[in-house]
Order: structure tokens, then sequence, then C-alpha cells
């Protein structure tokens, strides 16, 4: 992991990049950083991924909950945005 250069990724492998660093580094700070990727991406589903991994890291629950009804939230509007 340490070789690879971020830059030279698409947003969506740098989303899962900075996950699996989270998880092999036990750091909080990469899974926010995921976190944002996946939220540049819309991609709602996995957003999950790095909020569980800070629950299970013991962050703030009222903060992670606000994390996955951002997501839930654009994720429902996507889909009214595609039904039109």
């Amino acid at each position: 992991m340490n070789e690879i250069d971020i830059n030279d990724l698409t947003d969506r492998q740098r989303a899962f990049c900075w996950y699996y660093k989270g998880l092999l580094k036990d750091e909080t700070k990469f899974q926010y950083h995921s976190i944002d990727f996946f939220v540049k991406i819309a991609d709602y589903y996995r957003l999950r991924l790095p909020v569980e991994e800070l629950r299970k890291l013991g962050e703030n629950e009222e903060a992670l909950k606000i994390f996955l009804r951002k997501g839930i939230s654009n994720e429902e509007d996507e889909k009214v945005t595609h039904n039109l």
C-alpha cells in the first residue's frame, strides 16, 4: 500500500485505497479520507464501510449517524432524479 501513488488512482480507487489503508493501520484519518472520496463519487452504499470501521474504533456515534443520513439522503435524491 505504501508504494501506491494515490494521485495516479481514480477517485473510486482512492476511496478503497484509503479504506484499506485505514484497516491496515487502524487510523481514523484514513477512514475519513475514504468517506470524502465515497461521497465525491456518490457511492453512498459503500460509504457505510469506513463509517462502520470508525464506529469500531470508537468514533462519535452521532457524527457517524450524520454521515450515514447524508449518504441515504443523497442516494434517495439520486433515485428521484433518475426517475424523472
